[in-house]
């Protein structure tokens, strides 16, 4: 495995209906007020911010905008998964409508790599994190409207094997049950920093 494909943490953006090249889509949650289709393509800027607080960390980020991505035929996302073995794949369940993606997103990640963890992150994550912690390809959620250093926290605790049990605002699971570290880290001020330099790298 080459070293680029060696990120700390991949982050993943998936479309909002996983299959769209093989199936109609539902249009029912998409409105004319989002200037999108309804592959959904806008990833939250919460990627932005979390992107430029690892790497300043030094840590190393893939983003990957699947919903794009996805849109060229010739790209396999199973392929791309396959290729990526970080210490954590994360995926934005932020729109209701991307729960089929980003699920479905999940699901091959871990069949590509059963032992690599997944963490879903976003508003509809933070709303409906008891259902989301049920599925058994998700490993952890993270809640809450800014995640940057629980983040950072909990890519600490992967890199050095031990259990997350400080990282708050977490959701995981531990031989069968969940455990929630307890909402505790939100934002005094909801601000985002955009660092177009670091971004337009990706």
């Amino acid at each position: 495995m080459a070293e680029t494909n060696r990120p700390h943490l991949v982050l993943m953006h998936p479309p909002s209906v996983f299959d769209f090249r093989e199936r109609p889509l539902n249009h029912w949650m998409i409105t004319n007020g989002v200037d999108t289709s309804t592959v959904y393509e806008y990833y939250p800027v919460g990627f932005i911010a979390i992107l430029d607080h690892l790497e300043e960390r030094g840590r190393t980020v893939r983003l990957a905008n699947m919903a794009v991505k996805m849109q060229d035929r010739r790209f396999d996302p199973r392929r791309f998964v396959r290729e990526h073995e970080p210490l954590l794949f994360g995926i934005d369940l932020h729109w209701a409508q991307h729960a089929d993606g980003a699920l479905s997103l999940a699901k091959v990640c871990k069949e590509e790599h059963p032992d690599i963890p997944v963490v879903l992150g976003g508003i509809s994550s933070t709303y409906f994190w008891k259902e989301v912690i049920q599925n058994p390809d998700i490993d952890f959620v993270l809640r809450g409207e800014t995640t940057e250093e629980p983040l950072a926290q909990l890519l600490d605790c992967l890199e050095e094997q031990r259990q997350p049990i400080d990282v708050t605002n977490l959701i995981w699971k531990r031989s069968g049950a969940i455990i929630d570290n307890e909402y505790t880290h939100p934002p005094k001020l909801l601000t985002t920093r955009i660092n177009y330099e670091r971004l337009f790298a990706h």
